[in-house]
């Protein structure tokens, strides 16, 4: 019953932010532009992993708008009618994080799209998708999922939280291997990426096929994801309760 009213909840903040331009454009630009800058970079050619890589691109990007999803909360005057819900707290805000990678997934048509329009033009084979990037890509989602939790706890209280998605997207885009290879980084750098359970499942997709070693990194990346949801509902319930105490739930 908790599940089916969990799903329809995240039917609901989807539909809700795709109404919102500013969450429209975020889940659209981003993949587009990601897209555009790698086909320039390697002068329009068709890499194998063009396609993922603008998909993982727009799947984080919305990511990071967890940030400010309780601010925008805030300022539609409906936080504090979402705390006091009949509802568990932990339901109410965990399906309102989720629609925010969620909505990401919208990359994954727009790159598919991208990527034929540019193959017809430049007469090049369109990428075949690999099942690891798929697995890849499942993974991913996971991981996003995870990440909104955790970053919509770390900025409950701010009013101004969207200003700091910038300082969050950009240094795990380049973190997580979709940007530069995480084998040519420096053994320490490559210890700190590997804490983002995303750059496991980016890892995942780069294996040509079902490997032993594969399946550390997909262990790696579950147990991360449930790491972060863990700490992030925690935190957030916490969070919550001390904004009820004080009264902070409302614009003023």
């Amino acid at each position: 019953m908790i599940a089916k009213k969990i799903i329809n909840m995240i039917c609901f903040h989807v539909k809700n932010l795709w109404s919102t331009s500013f969450f429209r454009q975020t889940s659209v630009i981003l993949p587009l532009s990601f897209f555009l800058l790698s086909v320039m970079g390697s002068r329009w050619t068709l890499k194998d992993d063009l396609l993922f890589n603008a998909s993982i691109s727009g799947l984080w990007g919305t990511t990071t708008t967890a940030t400010g999803l309780i601010a925008f909360q805030r300022f539609q005057g409906v936080l504090q009618y979402l705390a006091l819900s009949t509802l568990p707290s932990w339901s109410v805000f965990l399906s309102l994080m989720i629609s925010a990678a969620l909505i990401g997934l919208v990359a994954v048509p727009i790159s598919v799209f991208c990527t034929y329009i540019l193959s017809l033009l430049s007469y090049q084979r369109f990428p075949d998708v690999t099942p690891n990037q798929v697995i890849g890509l499942l993974l991913a989602v996971l991981a996003c999922v995870a990440s909104a939790v955790l970053l919509s706890t770390l900025f409950v209280y701010s009013r101004h939280a969207s200003s700091f998605e910038p300082l969050i997207l950009v240094p795990v885009w380049m973190l997580c291997g979709i940007v530069v290879p995480t084998d040519t980084f420096p053994p320490l750098l490559k210890e700190i990426a590997f804490i983002h359970p995303l750059t496991s499942a980016v890892r995942v997709a780069r294996f040509n096929s079902i490997v032993p070693k594969e399946l550390i990194f997909i262990f790696l990346c579950c147990f991360l994801s449930f790491i972060y949801i863990l700490i992030g509902a925690f935190g957030l319930k916490n969070a919550i309760n001390h904004a009820r105490i004080k009264g902070d739930l409302s614009l003023s």
